[in-house]
């Protein structure tokens, strides 16, 4: 999944500041349009410099 912008982040994690490749973030907030839901954790694989991020989210079944 590829979050686009810091305020998609933000809005899904909370604060994102300083956020770097391999962080490891948790989604505070259900996003059913994306499938994601409050508790699952997510890996930062890239930040790029436009303020995009790529982020591989897993719940309890992987």
């Amino acid at each position: 999944m590829q979050l686009t912008g810091q305020d998609s982040l933000t809005r899904l994690i909370g604060k994102c500041e300083n956020m770097k490749q391999y962080d490891v973030v948790r989604i505070i907030k259900d996003d059913p349009n994306n499938e994601l839901t409050k508790g699952q954790v997510g890996t930062i694989l890239e930040v790029y410099e436009d303020n995009n991020y790529e982020v591989e989210i897993s719940d309890k079944d992987g």
